[in-house]
C-alpha cells in the first residue's frame, strides 16, 4: 500500500512536528531545493547522466504527479455539480472548452498564448498562496506573473525561443538588464512568500529559484512545478476530498493516460497546421493549454469550497 505521506515528502506542507524541532522533517521539507542542488552538481559531473537523470525526471514528474493531479478534475466536477448535470454533459462540457482552446490556436496563437500564461500565473499564485483563504487574488495573480516572469528572464534565450514560433517576440535585453530584472522579480516573490508562507516555505522556493538559474529552463522550471505546484495541489486534493493516495491514483490513472494520449495527437495536429511547430516544447506547450483553461475552472472551484481555512499549516 502506497504511505500517505508520500506526497508530503515532497510538498511545502510544514507539519506541526517541526515546531518540536523535528529535523527529520525540516531536511524533508527542503527535499526539493536539495534535488536542484544534485542537478547542478551532476551537470558539471557528467553531461551524460545530467540529461539521462533530467529527461526521466521530467518525463515521471509530468506524468506523475504532474498529469495526475489534473486528471482528477472530472472526479471535482462531477462532485461539485451534486448530480445537478449528468456526467455527459459534464465531459461534453469538459471536451469543448479544451476543443475552443485548439480552435484559438488555429486562429491567434500569440493570444491563446498569452491567455495561456495568465492562466497559468493565476492558477500558480491560487495554488501556492492558498493560505490566503480564496481572497485577493490581485496578489495572486502578482505573484503568479512575477514567478513566471523570472523563468523567462533568467532562460532568456530559451524563452525566446520558446515563444517565437507562437509569433511572440520578447523584447531585446542586454546581460546586464536580464540580470537587473530576475533580481527585481526574485525580490517580490520573496515579499510574497514571506508575507503569506511560512519561513520554511519562502526558503525552499528561493533556494529553487536562484540554483535554477544555472539549469535549464524545462529542467528548472520542472522542479518547481513537479516538487512544489503539483505535489501541493496533489496533497490539497486528498485532504480537501478526505481521500486515500491510492483511491486518487485509481481515480486519476484512465484521465492521465488519456492526457498524455491527447497531448500527443494534439502535437500531431498542430504540426500538420504549420510546419514552424516543429520543436517538442511549443508543441507539448499547446497541447497543455488545452487542459489547463479546465483544470485551473476546477481546482479553482475546489479551493473555494473543498478546502479548510488551516489548510497546509
Amino acid at each position: 500500500m502506497l504511505s500517505e505521506n508520500v506526497v508530503d515528502i515532497f510538498s511545502l506542507k510544514i507539519p506541526s512536528s517541526l515546531r518540536q524541532k523535528d529535523y527529520k522533517n525540516i531536511v524533508l521539507s527542503f527535499l526539493p531545493a536539495a534535488l536542484t542542488l544534485f542537478f547542478l552538481s551532476l551537470s558539471f559531473f557528467s553531461y551524460i547522466y545530467f540529461q539521462t537523470a533530467y529527461y526521466i525526471f521530467i518525463l515521471a514528474g509530468f506524468v506523475f504527479p504532474g498529469m495526475a493531479h489534473g486528471s482528477l478534475d472530472y472526479y471535482l466536477a462531477v462532485k461539485s455539480s451534486a448530480g445537478r448535470l449528468s456526467k455527459k454533459v459534464i465531459l461534453s462540457i469538459y471536451i469543448g472548452i479544451i476543443l475552443m482552446v485548439i480552435t484559438g490556436w488555429y486562429i491567434s496563437p500569440a493570444l491563446i498564448m498569452f491567455s495561456f500564461l495568465f492562466n497559468a500565473a493565476f492558477h500558480f499564485g491560487e495554488t501556492d498562496l492558498i493560505m490566503l483563504n480564496g481572497k485577493k487574488i490581485i496578489p495572486r495573480i502578482f505573484y503568479g506573473i512575477s514567478l513566471i516572469a523570472f523563468y523567462f528572464t533568467s532562460h532568456f534565450k530559451e524563452a525566446y525561443n520558446y515563444l517565437k514560433p507562437f509569433g511572440i517576440a520578447l523584447p531585446s535585453i542586454i546581460s546586464t538588464n536580464e540580470i537587473m530584472i530576475s533580481v527585481i522579480l526574485f525580490t517580490l516573490i520573496a515579499l510574497f512568500i514571506y508575507a503569506y508562507a511560512t519561513i520554511q516555505s519562502t526558503l525552499n522556493l528561493l533556494l529553487i529559484l536562484l540554483l535554477g538559474i544555472k539549469l535549464p529552463l524545462i529542467l528548472a522550471f520542472g522542479i518547481y512545478y513537479i516538487m512544489i505546484h503539483s505535489t501541493n495541489a496533489w496533497s490539497d486534493l486528498r485532504d480537501g476530498l478526505n481521500l486515500s493516495n491510492n483511491s486518487m491514483i485509481k481515480m486519476a490513472l484512465p484521465f492521465t493516460f488519456a492526457g498524455v494520449l491527447f497531448i500527443a495527437i494534439a502535437a500531431g495536429i498542430f504540426q500538420k497546421w504549420d510546419s514552424c511547430y516543429n520543436e517538442p516544447v511549443p508543441l507539448i506547450l499547446m497541447g497543455l493549454a488545452a487542459i489547463t483553461l479546465p483544470h485551473t475552472i476546477a481546482m479553482s472551484y475546489f479551493y473555494r469550497n473543498f478546502t479548510k481555512k488551516d489548510f497546509r499549516k
